[in-house]
């Protein structure tokens, strides 16, 4: 581990491949499968204004997920593992996230290397880096690799802040680490415009809130009628958000995002026979209360600051409101056109039926692990 750290200096890394390809080259003498070590690691530079981050994995491992040994004779040679570094590289970005200030970032990727520890084992080394940053708040890894390499994979990090080290554990039940950085140049400001960014980005992505807004909005009504709707959704999501945020009331994730998936459900069934949407907010307000504590389980997932914590909440609050209002104003249009051509019983009919499916689906994904969900 001491060793690996060293990599981030770019001339030393550069002399460690030069030698390391030169075991490569004698690399038919080893053996694919020797062992099974289950473990990988992840390393993380930060200085003032940069990020250098390393996941470190034994070949043997790599292996087992990706079947480096392409020719079956019982040995991984360096055109083997040449050809599959681009693809753990997109394995590596599919299944891993990395926040900094609580914004999804993108890092760029330098060469990988090779290393043999001690006991003969070969590890391929996956640099990435990310420059030009502003004073960092937070920083937030998750770790998505336990359905390729199993259960009971486990992944050991740990943090160089500025010569400060810091230990961390991901596992299949704990694949999230979240660390705060006091700072006294910290923006309150810029923290929540990245609160109030994700959460719109939360929204846009969010296809279960997308299809629950869909389907109160396909059976049409006056526009006063969706005003108290769309308020009675907001008050009431953003009341459960900011107790289930401050923790003082917990409920647990599939619980929530199986009744989310029950509430779409019952809007699209009680479209195939509802006349008016009048008293519709009625219902809009039970379920959003159900809305809100998944809100809270993005929030949660994210890492709340201790500094700034309420200003946050709200922000995010802000943001799906502005996400929620800004996918209204495309929907509304174009099904009130829709539902003033003779068509309109079909349309509501069949917008019902697609949000039903997804309903049901969702459900059954969320409620049994059942592998039927359409996103």
């Amino acid at each position: 581990m001491e060793q690996v750290l060293s990599s981030f200096n770019l001339p030393a890394m550069a002399t460690r491949i030069v030698l390391l390809w030169a075991i490569l080259g004698g690399f038919s003498s080893t053996q694919a499968i020797a062992h099974e070590s289950n473990t990988g690691y992840i390393l993380i530079g930060l200085r003032a204004d940069s990020l250098y981050l390393t996941y470190k994995f034994d070949i043997t491992d790599l292996e087992r997920v990706f079947s480096l040994d392409q020719n079956d004779d019982q040995v991984i040679d360096r055109d083997e593992l040449l050809t599959r570094v681009p693809e753990i590289y997109h394995f590596i970005e599919t299944n891993s996230t990395i926040r900094l200030s609580y914004l999804r970032t993108s890092l760029a990727r330098l060469d990988a290397s090779f290393e043999e520890d001690r006991a003969g084992n070969l590890f391929i080394n996956f640099h990435f880096a990310k420059s030009g940053m502003a004073d960092l708040s937070a920083l937030n890894v998750e770790i998505n690799f336990f359905e390729a390499f199993g259960s009971d994979y486990k992944v050991l990090g740990r943090i160089n802040r500025h010569g400060e080290l810091e230990q961390m554990i991901f596992t299949n039940a704990t694949p999230l680490f979240k660390q705060e950085f006091s700072s006294q140049h910290r923006d309150l400001l810029r923290q929540f415009a990245a609160f109030v960014f994700l959460g719109i980005e939360h929204i846009f992505i969010g296809a279960d809130h997308i299809m629950f807004l869909f389907g109160l909005l396909v059976i049409g009504g006056r526009f006063m009628t969706l005003v108290k709707i769309v308020t009675s959704f907001t008050i009431s999501h953003s009341i459960t958000l900011v107790l289930a945020a401050l923790q003082l009331i917990v409920i647990p994730g599939w619980f929530v995002e199986s009744a989310i998936a029950l509430s779409i459900v019952y809007i699209a069934c009680e479209n195939f026979f509802v006349q008016k949407s009048d008293r519709r907010w009625l219902v809009t307000g039970f379920f959003g209360l159900v809305h809100g504590f998944g809100f809270a389980n993005v929030l949660g997932d994210l890492g709340l600051p201790t500094k700034g914590l309420l200003p946050s909440l709200l922000a995010f609050n802000v943001g799906v409101e502005i996400g929620q209002i800004v996918i209204v104003t495309i929907m509304l249009p174009v099904i009130w056109a829709l539902l003033h051509t003779r068509f309109e019983k079909q349309v509501v009919w069949i917008g019902s039926a697609v949000i039903l499916v997804f309903g049901a689906t969702w459900f059954l994904n969320r409620a049994f692990d059942l592998p039927v969900a359409l996103i």
